[in-house]
């Protein structure tokens, strides 16, 4: 989306210093371009550097006013004093401004790292027990894999799910679980492998999308620089019937962010 404003309509706008016909305008804007809410977001964040050094200077003319009384009242140097005190001032600014940038990062890095950004737990796997389909030896390893995975053992449930043979009919349902699993058990790699399983041979399309997003998610974790990742997010965006579609655009938004940009 095309942004129309500039750092000034920002500073105009943070400023109070639009009418009221142009800040309504202005926040519509902002509601309908996350980008442009990002950024003044961002310049918000920035100016208030900006506002705590005026203030440091406020104090520093302060002190510097009462150091003249100081010094005639103790007959010290006011040279001296006004060192002493613009040194502490320029060690509490230093202070401050080193605070601001330690939170910035530390915001960007709880909020826009790979793992904040995960959204593995928005899909929805049905976990109820005996409504696979097949024979009962098949039927109960699933039902086995799912109790697994309630109890969060991730791993012994990528077992059951993976002993699954491709003959039965619960085959790239068990790939689908199994995907997952591995993903909740970090072993992003192996889940790449098993949603393709999916998206490639199942005949159901929500499991088809529910793969396809668990794919994203995997590769998010291990490899989110990739132009495979970029292609199949950028797929999952502008298919406006995907159930993950508003989800896919949000985390490419967020990819795109300057909080981004500090993340390590």
């Amino acid at each position: 989306m095309e942004n129309d404003y500039n750092y000034p309509d920002i500073e105009n706008y943070l400023g109070g210093r639009m009418d009221i016909s142009e800040k309504e305008a202005f926040e519509k804007k902002m509601k309908g371009d996350p980008k442009l809410a990002e950024e003044v977001d961002f310049y918000q964040k920035v100016s208030n550097i900006t506002i705590w050094k005026a203030l440091f200077e406020e104090a520093e003319e302060e002190l510097s006013g009462s150091e003249e009384k100081v010094a005639k009242k103790n007959e010290l140097s006011s040279a001296k004093v006004r060192r002493l005190n613009a040194g502490k001032v320029f060690a509490y600014a230093a202070s401050f401004i080193l605070l601001i940038v330690i939170g910035a990062f530390w915001y960007a890095n709880a909020n826009y790292s790979n793992e904040a950004l995960s959204e593995i737990d928005s899909i929805r796997l049905d976990m109820e027990n005996g409504t696979r389909r097949g024979d009962e030896t098949i039927v109960d390893i699933f039902d086995k894999g799912i109790n697994a995975l309630k109890n969060e053992q991730y791993n012994i449930a990528t077992k059951y799910f993976d002993s699954i043979p491709d003959s039965s009919e619960s085959y790239t349902l068990a790939r689908l679980f199994l995907a997952y699993s591995q993903i909740k058990a970090l072993k992003f790699e192996s889940a790449i492998i098993n949603a393709d399983i999916v998206i490639n041979i199942s005949a159901s399309e929500p499991n088809r999308q529910k793969a396809q997003w668990l794919k994203i998610q995997a590769m998010l974790q291990s490899d989110p620089t990739s132009s495979e990742f970029g292609l199949l997010l950028d797929q999952v965006t502008n298919d406006d019937t995907h159930m993950f579609q508003k989800k896919a655009s949000q985390l490419e938004d967020k990819l795109n962010s300057v909080w981004r940009k500090l993340t390590f």
